[in-house]
């Protein structure tokens, strides 16, 4: 959190570590990867506080489609509807707020466009600006 709050009064909406995994020098030799696709700790415009962040690993290719922005999709919406109470998540497989990544098959689907609608995290004065 110190580094997001760091950052803060540079005018930051919400601060995005990008982390990737380590790789075999052949490309072909399996190696350990963070068993993780990232966290999330609050939600926008709240840098000040050492919140408003996430911590995204970039898994690489998984079925011959790389997955780095599929996760980090994932996590800006969660950051997106942090303020709304329970569970964060949707049950359909295609959707990007589904817990588990299927590479290449999610997209903002109705759930999740219900839960941006619910938040009231756009109306943060940093998300006025």
């Amino acid at each position: 959190s110190y580094d997001t709050v760091s950052v803060s009064t540079y005018g930051c909406d919400a601060v995005i570590f990008l982390v990737f995994n380590e790789f075999s020098k052949d490309c072909k030799t399996a190696v350990n990867g963070h068993k993780y696709g990232g966290v999330n700790q609050g939600g926008m415009c709240e840098t000040g506080e050492g919140k408003g962040y996430s911590v995204i690993v970039d898994q690489g290719y998984l079925d011959n489609v790389w997955t780095g922005p599929q996760i980090m999709a994932h996590h800006l919406l969660r950051m997106l509807i942090d303020d709304l109470p329970g569970d964060k998540t949707c049950p359909n497989k295609e959707s990007l707020l589904h817990p588990s990544l299927y590479p290449g098959k999610q997209r903002v689907d109705d759930c999740a466009v219900a839960k941006l609608n619910q938040s009231k995290v756009s109306l943060r004065k940093c998300m006025q600006d």
